[in-house]
């Protein structure tokens, strides 16, 4: 069995394909790793130590319906951007 991390975010079920640190990365090339991995969304969430942005590279899941919400991990719209 594969483990992947899922997230609910704006009451859409995601699966996270990548997290990478927004330091590794130049903010041009987010849109060109978005498109390459065929990924719905992006998002940035801020860490609590540090202050540092973590780059969240989801993939939809359609038409999910959520029945245990112990794997489901959430994210604070608050502290997000969309990419």
């Amino acid at each position: 069995m594969i483990h992947r991390e899922y997230i609910n975010f704006q009451d859409k079920l995601y699966y996270l394909y990548r997290k990478i640190r927004s330091s590794e990365i130049l903010e041009e090339d987010i849109q060109v790793l978005k498109e390459h991995w065929h990924c719905d969304t992006v998002i940035k969430n801020k860490t609590q130590n540090e202050g540092e942005e973590i780059l969240y590279y989801l993939v939809l899941i359609p038409d999910a319906t959520i029945i245990d919400e112990d794997v489901i991990t959430e994210i604070p719209e608050s502290t997000v951007t969309v990419s």
